[in-house]
């Protein structure tokens, strides 16, 4: 009874596909005695033909589950029929599976000499994230056989396994490629993205802008050949995600009762709206964030569509419950607290840095209570000697939106753009 690691694509000189022992299920060492009746001698034996499970939990942990198809197995005592066993066994070597990139690569807020750099790392067989070092290579070549810029750094756990790499160094109006090399050697998709012109440079530029995706219309096959669009940067006007329910997706906790939940349920829909819906099928916004550098916004559904929505309200009591829109006494936030400060609204931004090739920087301003200690997600770039572009924040530091006595959003309100939502 032994289990093996096979890798499919290295073949010994006859041709066999090479194998590796992993561990040998009637010689486990269990010094402390945890598997009772059946360890002796130190050594805990799991000796059951109907073995339906082998699961990697991490690099060096193996979940192994037995079914003994009642009545019939006796494996364990003969006469007396087994029990459903599972044992987690912890390896004494790695097992150095390959790291995958199953959300692909993404650039975004492009500068004249820079640009961030976004990618997730997993385990191939669980489809759990994985903690690892990773490497992002820059390139003027497509091949990456000459002019490489490397930047390190670490996918982290308390990330849900992303990593942004800011590349700097860059030249100005220059079209670059890039790629994550994990430390495993696998090698991700190539993405690609193009520095902003100098200010000085009178030249061309094309750039893209659309909004909005609903989990329901996943995934998304309209941004097939996206790529060919050959744009420069690209605006994602926000709602990146959708916090409702859909036919392969259940909805999202409520990030006022339960944020961390929330923070969790936001990181999942943020890795559906990557992954396709049916193995080897079209990737959803993957091709959309790998084509060219982007911008993006927060917008409501980024912020559970209700009353996190509005950064700069009050956070009402308990602290992120919010306050009643219809009375004119919260028109304008007068209390020195904003919702913006709330554990709920925390952890939806932190689930949006995770999963956006964004910025993250904080602004000091002890002189505003408003702005001070807050995200930065307002900035400006130009494109050359006749464009700039200005992503503004209008989620961080708004008022509540105002409502009639009806219920309603006010058409004449000074948010009557997001009346429609």
């Amino acid at each position: 009874k032994k289990i093996y690691k096979i890798d499919i694509n290295k073949t010994d000189s006859n041709g066999f596909a090479q194998k590796e022992l992993v561990a040998d299920l009637l010689n486990i060492a269990d010094p402390n005695n945890l598997g009772g009746n059946g360890t002796k001698n130190g050594v805990f034996t799991f000796p059951f033909v109907t073995i339906e499970d082998v699961l990697p939990l991490d690099k060096q942990t193996l979940l192994v589950i037995n079914d003994n198809n009642y009545p019939f197995s006796v494996g364990r005592t003969p006469g007396k029929v087994d029990n459903n066993e599972f044992i987690k066994i912890k390896l004494s070597q790695p097992l150095n599976l390959p790291t995958a990139f199953t959300e692909g690569v993404a650039a975004g807020e492009p500068t004249s000499n820079s640009a961030v750099l976004w990618t997730r790392t997993t385990n191939p067989i669980t489809q759990q994230g994985l903690a690892t070092a990773v490497t992002a290579q820059v390139s003027t070549d497509r091949n990456f056989a000459s002019g490489v810029k490397t930047f390190a750094g670490e996918t982290q756990s308390n990330r849900d396994y992303t990593i942004k790499l800011d590349a700097t160094g860059l030249q100005s109006g220059t079209h670059y490629y890039y790629r994550f090399i994990a430390g495993d050697g696998n090698v991700s998709s190539t993405g690609d993205f193009t520095t902003a012109p100098d200010p000085s440079a009178s030249v061309p530029v094309t750039f893209g802008f659309s909004g909005d995706v609903d989990g329901k219309w996943r995934p998304y096959t309209s941004l097939a050949g996206f790529q060919d669009t050959n744009l420069d940067y690209f605006v994602f006007l926000g709602d990146t995600l959708y916090e409702t329910v859909t036919a392969r997706s259940a909805a999202t906790a409520d990030p006022f009762a339960d944020p961390a939940q929330a923070k969790a349920d936001y990181q999942r829909k943020y890795r559906e709206n990557l992954e396709s819906t049916n193995p080897g099928g079209f990737t959803g916004d993957q091709v959309l964030y790998s084509s060219q550098g982007n911008y993006i916004l927060l917008d409501n559904h980024e912020l559970g569509n209700k009353q996190f929505i509005n950064g700069g309200a009050p956070t009402g009591t308990p602290a992120g419950k919010g306050v009643d829109a219809t009375d004119p006494a919260n028109d304008v936030n007068a209390t020195g607290s904003y919702i913006h400060n709330t554990d709920g609204f925390k952890a939806l931004l932190q689930a949006y840095d995770d999963y956006q090739p964004i910025r993250e920087t904080t602004i000091s301003a002890p002189a505003d209570p408003r702005t001070d200690g807050t995200q930065k997600l307002y900035y400006a770039q130009q494109w050359g000697a006749n464009e700039i572009f200005i992503n503004v924040d209008d989620r961080s530091y708004r008022d509540i939106r105002l409502k009639n006595a009806c219920l309603l959003y006010t058409s004449d309100a000074a948010d009557a753009e997001d009346s429609v939502d």
